[in-house]
């Protein structure tokens, strides 16, 4: 609040009564002053001479001052006296702002400035810290000699003790990326330098943590091609950490977090990794031979051309993991979670699929030879031109799934086997046992069902066009409005004339007989 405005707030009632008296002095000198020749304010008698020979004089009454006068006078000038004062007034604001800002930046960047300064002598804090901690354990090293000492000997405490202390020392806070990274690199040299002299094998120093996400700007430690061949690194955090090629056969990653970890080609035949958490990581062309991945978190993982034989993924969780060209020869996938999971041209010879959830998964051009899918979840799976030969499909769920060209020769898909809207045009049925099998709506345009069992099987809306059929068991089968036209149904056994009645049409079909349906 202005000082005027104070002053009218506290003597309001002077205020008021000084207005009154000025205004009323003003109503009591005015017709004074009106009346008054120097003011301007009255009028001026003029006589004007007509043309009218009855009035020839008249006598008019002229302002002193005229409209334009008057803004000449008053209004121009106060226009620009205003002007004048307002532009001056947004000019001593603006440099007012101006010089706020200037001072502002200056403050700013001398804050800055110092801080950088401040991070940088703590960076190089950090540098001769783990300079001293390595020429300590060197000493130990080789002086004392720690590593054929017992694991209950005093040189091992003191290992573990200085381990603990330089990695919160050299881990940096609020820092800079660049200065994050230099503390992500002096970790790997502790670590590579702990892995080297054989020192990280031992429980007392398997509680090292990488982990520099807390200010959400991860510095990976760099252990590429590292042999942890053995380690125990139970609980360990290697969040975002580089192991590509690294050796971890048969290492304890019991419970440690590898979350979005690059692990491309590593070696983990093996390894026991059951309930470890490795959403997100990179696995391409990894070695999981016989590793045990039993309720593993695999979400979203890469695992592209990864040989995965004889691997136990019991339970595993799959979603949307990319195992394209993934080797998976003889692999436990029992009750895996494999939705919308890339399998194509991947390879599951005699892999164990039985209850696993394969809905919407794509396993275009993929080798399931002898496989056993027993009970499993195939709704919308893409199994175009897939080798599911010798297969066991029983009880399995392919609602709307797609097996154009797919080679089931031979595959076993009994008891109550749902294909409800399946596309199998052109597939390889041959010898295929469908005992049961539910095929209503499904697609089976010039399918190859030579010698296929379909006992009791409902072919109910099916579309069988071009089919082959011969020799093929259809004791007791649903033919109720299929399309047979065109089908082979040379040789089929256990047909009657009141089945066939029931089909939709038979127009150019073959018939058991050998004659050919007009």
């Amino acid at each position: 609040m202005t000082p005027i405005q104070k002053l009218l707030r506290r003597h309001w009632p002077f205020v008021l009564f000084l207005a009154g008296a000025i205004v009323a002095i003003a109503i009591k000198v005015w017709p004074w002053i009106y009346r008054a020749d120097w003011t301007g304010f009255g009028v001026i008698p003029v006589d004007v001479t007509t043309s009218n020979p009855q009035i020839r004089h008249v006598q008019i009454f002229l302002p002193y001052k005229t409209a334009w006068d008057w803004i000449q006078l008053v209004f121009v000038p106060l226009i620009v006296g205003v002007s004048a004062v307002t532009i001056d007034r947004r000019l001593e604001r603006r440099n007012k702002q101006r010089e706020e800002r200037e001072q502002q930046v200056r403050a700013e960047t001398t804050t800055h400035q110092q801080r950088i300064n401040d991070l940088r002598v703590a960076d190089r804090q950090r540098e001769d810290v783990l300079t001293e901690y390595l020429n300590a354990m060197s000493d130990l090293t080789l002086t004392y000699k720690i590593a054929s000492k017992p694991q209950d000997d005093t040189g091992w405490s003191i290992v573990r003790a200085r381990t603990l202390v330089v990695l919160e020392r050299l881990t940096p806070e609020n820092s800079e990326a660049t200065l994050r990274q230099n503390g992500a690199r002096r970790k790997t040299l502790v670590i590579r330098f702990l892995i080297e002299s054989h020192l990280l094998n031992s429980k007392e120093i398997a509680v090292i943590s990488v982990d520099d996400t807390a200010s959400g700007n991860v510095a990976s430690v760099n252990l590429a091609n590292a042999n942890l061949a053995d380690a125990d690194l139970h609980e360990v955090i290697l969040r975002g950490a580089i192991l590509r090629g690294a050796i971890l056969t048969r290492a304890n990653l019991t419970k440690t977090i590898l979350e979005g970890a690059d692990l491309q080609e590593a070696d983990l035949r093996g390894t026991d990794l059951s309930g470890i958490n490795l959403t997100r990581a990179n696995l391409r062309g990894a070695k999981l031979q016989q590793a045990d991945l039993s309720r593993a978190n695999l979400r979203w993982a890469k695992l592209q051309q990864a040989d995965l034989s004889g691997a136990n993924l019991h339970g595993a969780n799959l979603h949307r993991t990319n195992l394209y060209g993934a080797t998976l020869t003889k692999a436990t996938l029992t009750r895996a979670c494999l939705f919308r999971c890339d399998l194509t041209w991947a390879n599951l010879t005699h892999a164990d699929l039985t209850y696993a959830d394969l809905r919407g998964g794509d396993l275009f051009q993929a080798n399931l030879y002898n496989a056993d899918l027993s009970w499993s979840n195939m709704t919308r799976a893409k199994l175009t031109t897939a080798n599911l030969t010798g297969a066991t499909l029983k009880g399995v769920t392919l609602t709307r799934a797609t097996l154009n060209q797919a080679n089931l020769y031979e595959a076993t898909l009994t008891t109550n086997v749902n294909l409800v809207d399946a596309a199998l045009a052109n597939a390889e049925l041959e010898g295929a046992n469908l005992y049961e099998a539910n095929l209503t709506r499904a697609d089976l345009y010039g399918a190859n069902l030579k010698r296929a069992t379909l006992t009791r099987a409902k072919l109910t809306n099916a579309d069988l066009t071009h089919a082959d059929l011969r020799e093929a068991n259809l004791s007791g089968t649903d033919l109720t409005n299929t399309v047979l036209d065109s089908a082979i149904l040379r040789g089929a056994k256990h047909t009657t004339l009141a089945r066939f009645a029931r089909a939709k049409s038979l127009k150019g079909a073959t018939m058991p007989d050998g004659s050919v349906h007009s």
